[in-house]
């Protein structure tokens, strides 16, 4: 994003459609990975774009963490609620 403040024109599916493409075009290991490190960039702090996190990007950070061992793998929703 150009603006002085990333975050003033952001939306759920203009920051999802960010990290989906900041994703494939870093070939990033994680989505979380890659949303630190768009938080980095922008000198945003991650909990100032949390409620950006559209519930498909939750799903696939939840999907990640199960892959990689960082959450334990279950049957049960993500509770969206930790966002």
């Amino acid at each position: 994003m150009n603006s002085l403040n990333p975050i003033e024109n952001l939306n759920i599916i203009s920051f999802s459609d960010e990290i989906e493409h900041k994703y494939i075009r870093d070939r990033s290991d994680s989505y979380l990975t890659t949303i630190v490190k768009w938080c980095e960039e922008n000198v945003i702090d991650f909990e100032d774009v949390t409620k950006y996190i559209s519930p498909s990007l939750k799903e696939k950070i939840k999907l990640d963490g199960e892959e990689k061992g960082w959450l334990r793998r279950s049957s049960i929703p993500m509770n969206t609620s930790f966002f």
